[in-house]
């Protein structure tokens, strides 16, 4: 006869006898009920100690699924010899059940509640990911949503969190019980359902087990790394600053010398005009910016910028280049009939007998020399361009003269005392890459020395004049930069006007010690000529500048840069321009993806680890981390196998804490009431 107890699993109403948790508890009892066998006629043998159902009711109106068994015979097409079917073909290997139908269908009513919140978890992973990979490297301008990205990052991830622990802490809980499959101390119960908790018990667990490889302690772990779970998410997105390009924007542009092809330009004055004298006061533009300034850059590119950054692509224009060296060593001494001068060597190389000679007492001279009909090629081909226009400068050099030992004048007329310094100006294609940030800047290539250059000339002569074009094209972009004759012949007349200077060392009163040094000129820059030689002498002789040769070689690289500058500026037409792209700096939305790992790594180990849990257990009871089953697991006929059971008896189960003067129990008050009942005095 049954007690109260035995009664606990559902009302009548909704009793079923083809319950599916029925056939798992006689699956997942099978190994441990011990079937007796018969014969039957046939000779066939049967199980007839199976169990079957059947429903009892007690006083109260519950009905209670009863497990008995018959000796009688099968039950043909019954729903009883289906199921002793059943079990025959899978009580053969321990866990073949898991793979049938119906225990597929008891696991999912098992879990469903952590199958549930599992989805819900993996929903919040994708819905992450998704958002990221949309809204990565997008304006934030284009975010519509009154709340950042960043709160909904945090809100999907505080999600994910909190339903991933959920199926991680039941499956702890579920793995008590295959636990206690062993004898254990019955302190491990309270410990795996502390770890079930949070993650100080599954720290606790941890340290008990000594990480052990036991599916368990992998959970636990789980459960501490969980902590930092959605602090990697938000770290993944973040609001920087980005420079967008702008569309279509016509505005930014700079001006190159893309196609140099006329005769002059507005500051060199006209080929044609005759040449008016070394004291003409008409002078470049670019010959007096150079002069006035301490430097000037080659790579002093300005153009237009409506924005706080623009970038162009690297681009071609025609310039100016110059070089300078030291040619002291092939100075040589004056015959007789100029005793005791000296001159410059014939740097025009053509077999001329003239020189340039120097006059007795000269400290500085100047040699210009125009290369435009003398060494430029005639011919149309590949050819090397040669300078153009040479400039050479010859002093005095007081540092060399001080350790002569020579005394006055004499100094002046002795070649080691002396120093040349020769500057060559020739045409150069250089490829420029422009930038715009507050400031120009502009990075210039090296200039190729080995640039092929070809030649235009016109009607189809070969002859050369001022209308003969040269032109040569980059490798590294391709594009044809030419300059005129014409516009070389102007630069280097501007060059001769500037610089067509001398000087001589008059004697004072005290002789060489109290001598000047004067131009023999009225140029206008002649004193800042003399400066970048002698440094600030002029109030007595000269005086040691081991500057000298650099001072002049800067001053060389301003000529060539100011004059490359009117060359960009100075051109109109549609190969002047270069266009190029402007940028605004906008808060862009930047995902890394690299902190999304740790967050995808521990949900794909939470789902390992939670379905190998439902498959491991499968031969366990379902009751997870509920303490109720603390209630009944130690009664051999709790009947609490199925989920439902469980349930029904946790419904209809009343209990009440008592003190019973030596300790306190949980007494079972539903029980004790009927006692009390049965016991009553009848009237």
């Amino acid at each position: 006869m049954y007690t109260e107890h035995d009664h606990f699993d559902r009302p009548a109403s909704t009793v079923s006898h083809h319950s599916a948790e029925a056939e798992l508890n006689f699956i997942t009892h099978l190994d441990s009920r011990p079937l007796s066998t018969s014969s039957n006629r046939s000779g066939r043998t049967t199980r007839n100690t199976l169990p079957v159902t059947s429903q009892t009711t007690d006083v109260d109106g519950y009905q209670s699924l009863t497990l008995t068994t018959e000796d009688s015979e099968p039950c043909g097409d019954s729903e009883h010899q289906k199921l002793t079917e059943h079990i025959d073909r899978t009580s053969g290997v321990r866990g073949r059940a898991q793979f049938s139908l119906r225990t597929f269908r008891y696991l999912v009513h098992t879990w469903q509640w952590e199958l549930y919140v599992w989805s819900l978890g993996t929903a919040g992973i994708i819905a992450i990911v998704a958002l990221l990979i949309c809204f990565n490297g997008v304006q934030q301008r284009y975010w519509n949503s009154k709340i950042q990205i960043n709160a909904f990052i945090a809100a999907l991830s505080q999600l994910s969190q909190s339903a991933l622990i959920v199926p991680v802490s039941s499956s702890i809980g579920q793995s008590k019980w295959t636990w206690l499959r062993k004898d254990r101390k019955a302190i491990d119960i309270d410990r795996f359902d502390a770890a079930s908790r949070g993650p100080d018990g599954a720290f606790r667990l941890l340290w008990h087990l000594r990480l052990r490889p036991h599916l368990v302690s992998f959970g636990a772990l789980l459960v501490i790394l969980m902590l930092a779970f959605s602090s990697f998410a938000q770290q993944s997105v973040a609001i920087n600053t980005q420079r967008i390009k702008v569309p279509k924007d016509s505005s930014t542009h700079l001006k190159r010398a893309g196609q140099a092809t006329y005769h002059s330009l507005r500051a060199f004055g006209s080929e044609k005009e005759a040449f008016r004298g070394p004291y003409d006061a008409d002078e470049s533009v670019a010959m007096v910016q150079a002069l006035l300034s301490d430097h000037i850059d080659a790579d002093n590119v300005t153009g237009e910028c409506l924005t706080d950054f623009c970038s162009w692509k690297p681009y071609t224009t025609m310039s100016i280049c110059a070089t300078t060296e030291d040619i002291s060593d092939t100075l040589l001494p004056m015959m007789a009939h100029h005793n005791g001068s000296i001159f410059l060597p014939n740097l025009l190389d053509q077999g001329l007998a003239e020189i340039s000679a120097v006059l007795p007492n000269t400290s500085l001279f100047t040699h210009i020399e125009s290369l435009l009909y003398y060494q430029f090629p005639d011919y149309e081909g590949d050819m090397n361009m040669v300078p153009f226009s040479n400039l050479s400068i010859l002093f005095y050099d007081p540092c060399k003269a001080a350790n002569s030992g020579m005394e006055g004048f004499a100094r002046l007329h002795h070649l080691e005392n002396w120093t040349a310094i020769r500057a060559a100006f020739r045409p150069c294609a250089q490829v420029f890459t422009s930038t715009y940030e507050k400031y120009w800047r502009t990075e210039i290539e090296t200039p190729n020395s080995e640039l092929h250059w070809y030649a235009y000339f016109e009607h189809g002569s070969f002859e050369r004049s001022s209308d003969t074009i040269y032109c040569t094209t980059p490798h590294s972009t391709g594009e044809e930069t030419c300059i005129r004759h014409s516009l070389l012949s102007s630069v280097a007349r501007s060059i001769l006007m500037t610089y067509n200077v001398s000087a001589t060392i008059r004697q004072g009163e005290l002789g060489f010690e109290d001598a000047k040094e004067e131009f023999e000129s009225q140029r206008t820059w002649k004193s800042i000529i003399l400066d970048d030689i002698r440094k600030d002498s002029h109030d007595g002789p000269p005086a040691c500048n081991e500057e000298a040769f650099t001072t002049f070689n800067n001053r060389i690289q301003s000529i060539a840069a100011s004059v490359s500058m009117e060359l960009r500026n100075n051109e109109n037409g549609s190969a002047s321009i270069v266009n190029g792209t402007a940028w605004i700096t906008e808060p862009v939305i930047e995902v890394n993806f690299l902190w999304l790992l740790m967050p995808i790594m521990l949900y794909v180990s939470i789902t390992a680890f939670f379905f190998a849990t439902i498959l491991g257990t499968i031969d366990a009871p379902p009751w997870k981390s509920s303490s109720l089953a603390l209630l009944q697991c130690g009664n051999p006929d709790n009947k609490m196998a199925g989920t439902k059971q469980f349930k029904a008896f946790a419904k209809s189960t009343k209990v009440r804490l008592d003190d019973n003067g030596e300790t306190w129990h949980l007494v079972d008050s539903q029980q004790d009431s009927v006692g009390k009942q049965e016991i009553a005095p009848q009237e």
